[in-house]
């Protein structure tokens, strides 16, 4: 689809909600770039933005055709827990006003992480429960969305997504990002591995 025919591969293998998740600099926000300026080509995108990783400079190396495609692609800032709340809150709506056909939060738990001191964990899971809810909302009408997220370490030093169970729960494929080597691990819905390298262009897979 965008650099190999095994990226090509393995993105139409992805359907529904996807949640990607990994490290810090493991390529989250370079896949969903990534994927967007694919989809731009022929559809329209809506890439909810949390943490000012739409970059200009990063989508000119992706594809010398960029102005173009971004055209078909528009991006929201999203501020805060709250602001995330609002402008996710009638998202079916929304996606099918502006006849979009690919829906990517980019990244979904820094504010859910920043929301949890003030508001508990009781509140912010169930304001979360209903944004995920209208996602597979989105996902019905046969228009994939692609959550990114972030991770921490439990006491075990196990790697743990942000939102713990509860946002795997409601993703139809489920992918973790790998640094050193480079690694996608799919732990839904097959398990398999495939290494990986990024560059200008983006992901390549080998």
């Amino acid at each position: 689809m965008i650099l190999n025919n095994e990226l090509d591969n393995f993105l139409k293998n992805i359907n529904g909600l996807t949640l990607v998740y990994g490290p810090s600099a493991s390529g989250k926000s370079t896949l969903a770039m990534q994927t967007s300026l694919e989809i731009s080509k022929k559809s329209k995108v809506l890439f909810f933005d949390t943490e000012k990783s739409f970059s200009i400079d990063r989508i000119k190396l992706m594809n010398p055709n960029y102005e173009k495609l971004l055209e078909n692609i528009i991006v929201m800032n999203v501020i805060s827990f709250e602001d995330q709340i609002k402008k996710l809150k009638d998202i079916e709506k929304l996606v099918k006003i502006g006849n979009f056909n690919y829906v990517v939060i980019d990244s979904f738990g820094i504010f859910y992480r920043h929301a949890l001191p003030n508001l508990g964990y009781k509140e912010v899971n169930k304001k979360t429960i209903e944004i995920l809810k209208g996602l597979k909302h989105v996902v019905d009408l046969g228009v994939p969305v692609l959550i990114t997220n972030q991770v921490y370490s439990d006491k075990d030093d196990q790697i743990k997504t942000v939102g713990g169970q509860m946002i795997r729960n409601f993703a139809n494929s489920i992918i973790e990002l790998k640094l050193d080597p480079r690694k996608i691990q799919i732990q839904k819905p097959e398990i398999s591995e495939i290494k990986f390298n990024i560059c200008n262009s983006g992901f390549i897979l080998f």
